[in-house]
């Protein structure tokens, strides 16, 4: 390999056709590794950065959600502690009345034994 070599240098020093064509003399494994990796490593980097990105978007989505969730169950809440006071009310008003009507029957039956 190194008379190849030798040979490609001569070439290259008297400016053969060759003269603009780097040539390659030797095979580094460990560098192409290291390069394949470090593009790899570029590659992750980007797709992290992407996908942080998205789950910030989404975070902020679930955000707003949560607290248009909680506007509306609040609003609920409101609702159904008015029908709980207004059924209170009514439940009142009907007990009243009840006792008002048994009042008035009992002062009528009272009555008409009272002026037999």
């Amino acid at each position: 390999m190194a008379v190849v070599e030798d040979e490609t240098r001569k070439q290259i020093a008297a400016g053969g056709d060759d003269q603009g064509i780097p040539f390659r003399t030797s095979f580094d494994p460990f560098n192409m590794i290291i390069q394949q990796l470090s593009k790899l490593d570029t590659k992750f980097d980007d797709l992290r950065r992407e996908v942080d990105a998205r789950i910030d978007k989404l975070d902020t989505k679930i955000d707003d959600l949560r607290r248009e969730v909680d506007a509306k169950i609040d609003k609920l809440d409101a609702r159904i502690d008015s029908l709980h006071q207004e059924l209170h009310n009514t439940t009142r008003w009907i007990i009243g009345t009840i006792v008002a009507v048994a009042g008035v029957a009992v002062a009528v039956a009272l009555a008409s034994w009272l002026l037999r």
